[in-house]
């Protein structure tokens, strides 16, 4: 006991090959009383006990011991009883023949007890549960014995408890102990004289509330966490540890046995906090079986009656949503698909009815079941997959030559599904070759960040229920604070020029989606610092238009004038991009006060782009051939002066409509000149480059000039322009 090794030792220069003990410091028992004494052979003890025999042997305790692994997902494998459910469909189908599943001891119990217990109940005033948070305790039931005898459990009980690595301490104990390991319910018994107010309070507690637990240590709690309470406050800690002020002692003649089903999370999240790692919390926060909460109550009851005697009351059960039955149905060539070997139906079917599903229907292609409740692993068919495969032996499943996988993705829904296919997938693989020759880092970041971050330009936060932290609690709305870690990042160990890239999913709110959430494919480019040195040209703080022109590796796009407008995260410096004639995203300088925030003193632009509405178009595009034109091309200027307001797009956009769709080819602003005497106030001149050609012949001067009219009468009329130089 203590951690202390018996071993060969020097005692007062004497070799010493042993050590005497009691019973207490060989850590059997709590006998400190003296020297444990062993009776040998010759002392009128039948048997061989000679020295040297393993004390195991001595105490005739050589039954085999199993250590079994137990997987998180199989909460009905924490008992004895669940171990035996398991064996007995494995020896089920290896015999082809039905076992019964249901092996709890409670259901064959000794009729004549338990009528003998429900005639003396009406003499025993039952517990009264003032009210429960259903919420985290859907399932609560108590039932109060009197006149019990807190004495030493039976020798039986206390070497199976010995065997599990358990102390034995009273019989109260010992069985709530035992029937927690056998029937993996936990149990708890509370000294019925120490519950204050005579009623039982289930909910959760204050923060900062102190509470001593049975190890004697007090702990300090938390507003989510889950308490067991009398009218006056805390005696025990739900699913995890019961409290100093209502434990059994040898004083207690009246107890209230608690059996429960907790919500899982809830005891997971407590015993976490609390760093309490108990055996009913390793079960309550894997699930328990809720439709044995009175079976194993029951069984208790008959264990304590019988063994230290006591008048049982009528059980309290507060159960007021009760738990909806899973209903599966199990396609019988689904399984064999699944786990890739040909099963028989009726094998399937006794798989399924062995591991304790009832059968609801069935014909010749499916069966319906019902799952039973201490499966809680068991939710949809591919669970029930799962079981046929193991049932019939991952072992025995050959090995596949060649594995063939659907990576189409046609069953997913369309909002997160590639778009395009393998021709969206080498689109998108050419965007980002072309980006990354251009100078660009593709980069991967996390869609997980905080809710401040994921909160940038007023955005509606996503936030995760089991986030890992703080920082990774929201889905992000944006993938812009991410590159801007990155730059920052670049920028600080002397990256002069940085130029970033990112095709990924950002995440916003829609009631109207299956999970009230949807996902959109963007495409982010971002460029801060210089232009990189060059031979040809002195490097330059880099602008709006360096990112503009790299805005030609996704086909059709167009730019649109200025918003003027600045958000947050956009300054006014920022246009719109345009697919035909739906905005795609925006380009521009972002806000400097939310660079500075990442440490970023240079001016930053980013094109931030809805990916799947910008590649539609160039998707459904087919491509055709059309040949180089063998007829010489005319070009002619055009200086127009317009309101300060006009875009240079919106007058490109008047000459294409308006200068004749079979002979005109292209057209660019390459001047813009300002000044109140010769142009007005609040006015300005653009001149702009006109190319004409015709595939069918070479052009007259008469074909130019009556275009150039007609561009010069739309603009007059669209946008008030006058042509420079005529008053």
């Amino acid at each position: 006991n203590g951690g202390f090794a018996i071993a060969k030792r020097t005692l007062r220069g004497v070799e010493s090959n042993g050590m005497i003990c009691s019973r207490s410091e060989l850590n059997l028992d709590d006998d400190h009383s003296g020297i444990w004494v062993l009776a040998v052979k010759g002392e009128g003890v039948e048997g061989c006990n000679e020295v040297g025999t393993a004390l195991a042997t001595y105490l005739g305790n050589t039954d085999v011991i199993y250590d079994v692994a137990i997987t998180p997902n199989r909460a009905d494998c924490n008992s004895h009883v669940g171990i035996a459910r398991d064996l007995s469909a494995d020896i089920s189908v290896a015999n082809s023949e039905q076992r019964a599943a249901s092996v709890i001891p409670s259901e064959t119990r000794n009729e004549q007890r338990a009528t003998n217990n429900e005639q003396r109940a009406a003499s025993n005033e039952s517990p009264r549960i003032a009210s429960v948070a259903s919420d985290l305790a859907p399932r609560y039931a108590l039932q109060r014995i009197s006149n019990v005898r807190v004495i030493p459990s039976p020798e039986w009980m206390q070497a199976r408890l010995r065997a599990v690595g358990l102390r034995p301490r009273n019989v109260i104990v010992d069985v709530t102990n035992y029937l927690n390991r056998e029937l993996g319910q936990p149990l708890h018994a509370f000294d019925a004289k120490k519950l204050r107010g005579g009623a039982i309070v289930v909910r959760t507690a204050s923060d900062g509330e102190p509470f001593t637990t049975l190890d004697g240590k007090e702990r300090t709690l938390r507003s989510d966490m889950l308490m067991i309470c009398d009218l006056e406050g805390p005696v025990a800690i739900a699913g995890v540890m019961g409290g100093q002020n209502s434990e059994i002692d040898d004083t207690t003649t009246d107890i209230v046995l608690e059996s429960a089903y907790f919500d899982p999370s809830s005891i997971r999240r407590t015993a976490k906090a609390l760093g309490l790692n108990t055996d009913a919390s390793y079960r309550f926060e894997r699930g328990v079986d809720i439709g044995n909460v009175l079976g194993a109550m029951q069984r208790a009851v008959d264990m304590i009656v019988e063994f230290s005697g006591g008048i049982p009351s009528e059980v309290v059960d507060v159960y007021p949503s009760p738990f909806d039955t899973v209903v599966v149905k199990c396609r019988f060539q689904r399984m064999r698909d699944v786990v890739g070997v040909n099963i028989a139906n009726d094998t399937i079917r006794l798989m399924l009815t062995s591991i304790g599903c009832d059968v609801v229907s069935e014909d010749a292609e499916s069966v319906t079941v019902r799952i039973p409740t201490w499966r809680v692993d068991i939710t949809s068919e591919i669970d029930l997959a799962e079981e046929v495969m193991r049932l019939h032996g991952i072992n025995n499943v050959p090995a596949a030559e060649m594995a063939r996988l659907n990576m189409t993705g046609q069953t997913l829904a369309p909002s997160v599904r590639a778009l395009g296919g393998m021709q969206g997938l080498h689109t998108r693989n050419a965007i980002r070759t072309k980006l990354v020759a251009r100078g660009y880092s593709d980069c991967v970041t996390s869609v997980l960040t905080s809710p401040e971050t994921a909160a940038i330009g007023n955005a509606a936060v996503i936030t995760l229920k089991n986030a890992l932290g703080t920082e990774s609690s929201a889905l992000r709305t944006s993938m812009i604070p991410g590159l801007l870690v990155s730059a920052s990042r670049n920028l600080r160990h002397g990256a002069e020029h940085v130029r970033l890239m990112e095709i990924g999913q950002v995440f916003a709110n829609d009631p109207a989606a299956e999970l009230g959430v949807t996902q959109q494919e963007r495409l982010v480019l971002l460029v801060a610092g210089t232009t990189g040195r060059h031979w040809s040209a002195p490097d330059r703080e880099v602008d709006l238009y360096d990112v503009l022109g790299d805005l030609g590796v996704v086909d059709s796009i167009k730019v649109a004038a200025a918003r003027g407008t600045a958000d947050g995260v956009w300054s006014m410096n920022t246009v719109d991009v345009f697919v035909g004639d739906t905005v795609v995203g925006k380009a521009g300088q972002l806000e400097p006060m939310l660079t500075k925030a990442f440490d970023i003193d240079e001016a930053v632009y980013v094109v931030e782009l809805d990916l799947r509405a910008s590649l539609r178009v160039s998707l459904e595009r087919k491509s055709t051939y059309k040949p180089v034109g063998q007829y010489p091309t005319v070009k002619r200027d055009l200086a127009v002066i317009v309101d300060e307001q006009v875009s240079a797009a919106s007058l490109i956009e008047v000459v294409s409509k308006s200068a004749g769709k079979d002979i005109y080819r292209s057209a660019e602003v390459f001047d813009v000149f300002r000044d109140e005497q010769h142009v007005g106030a609040g006015m300005k001149s653009m001149a702009v480059n006109i190319t004409f050609r015709s595939d069918e012949r070479t052009l007259v001067d008469e074909e130019i000039d009556a275009s150039i009219r007609a561009i010069v009468e739309a603009s007059q009329r669209e946008l008030g322009a006058r042509v420079r130089g005529e008053g």
